[in-house]
């Protein structure tokens, strides 16, 4: 609808978005449903068949450059697997008492700064995180799970974080009009930094518990586990975004919904 304006201008009146329609695209729902089964299947396929032979791999090189000398067999989901197994140093009633305090007193100095930047409070809760896995060693005298135990979790863990990679595409997908090159680049972006990242936190996690024990496997496993893959989600999202951006861009009726 258009009005006379005072100069003689027409003046464009647009009607409120609530009497606006958003129109669905069958053919983008159908592409997403579609995506889901088959990038499921394309990222078992590569589990089953490259997974085995990687983690074997590192395993071997862990086995003959560092103290880690022993290894256990996994077959979760059918996908097998070598993992490097760490001879952790042991930590003592007393040595787990010693790391409660320091930990209790870096607490009390962080409360009195009162400083509440995003890093100073990563390393609070890194310290409140080991503060409580010493207590534990303290009264239980032992970790909560031992060396082949917390190694098998972080592995299975890292396989169901890159089967989630094509769910977390589908429902991109699903909510903005990606096209088929980058729903296809973002998959294989997923699939491939979950991949390599996940065999490099296998091998780092085992040096460092051959190093520091037992009471740093949850600080480990909360704030570098499951966790960092977010950061590679996010990664291929926001690069898909941006080409994203610029398609759409050319069309101002678009923007207005945004």
């Amino acid at each position: 609808m258009a009005t006379p304006g005072a100069a003689g201008a027409r003046v464009t009146i647009r009607p409120h978005r609530s009497y606006r329609t958003l129109r669905v695209s069958r053919v983008n729902w159908l592409a997403t449903i579609i995506t889901l089964p088959v990038g499921m299947m394309l990222a078992y396929v590569v589990l089953f068949l490259v997974w085995p032979r990687a983690s074997a791999w590192v395993t071997s090189l862990l086995n003959g450059s560092t103290p880690v000398n022993t290894s256990i067999a996994d077959n979760f989901l059918w996908i097998g697997s070598t993992i490097p197994v760490p001879t952790m140093p042991p930590t003592g009633i007393r040595g787990a008492l010693n790391v409660a305090a320091a930990c209790a007193a870096l607490l009390i100095v962080g409360g009195v700064l009162r400083k509440r930047s995003p890093l100073v409070l990563w390393i609070m809760g890194n310290l409140i995180v080991l503060l409580l896995a010493a207590l534990w060693y303290f009264f239980e005298g032992s970790a909560a799970y031992d060396a082949p135990t917390f190694m098998l979790l972080l592995e299975r863990t890292s396989v169901l974080m890159i089967l989630c990679a094509p769910i977390f595409s589908v429902i991109v997908a699903a909510l903005l009009p990606f096209n088929v090159v980058e729903r296809s680049v973002m998959f294989v972006m997923l699939i491939g930094l979950n991949f390599g990242m996940s065999l490099l936190r296998i091998a780092a996690f085992a040096i460092f518990l051959d190093h520091f024990g037992v009471l740093s496997e949850a600080n480990l496993y909360l704030f570098f586990g499951p966790l960092i893959d977010v950061v590679y989600f996010i990664l291929a999202y926001s690069l898909c975004v941006v080409s994203l951006s610029r398609r759409i861009s050319r069309s101002e009726e678009v923007w207005e919904w945004l």
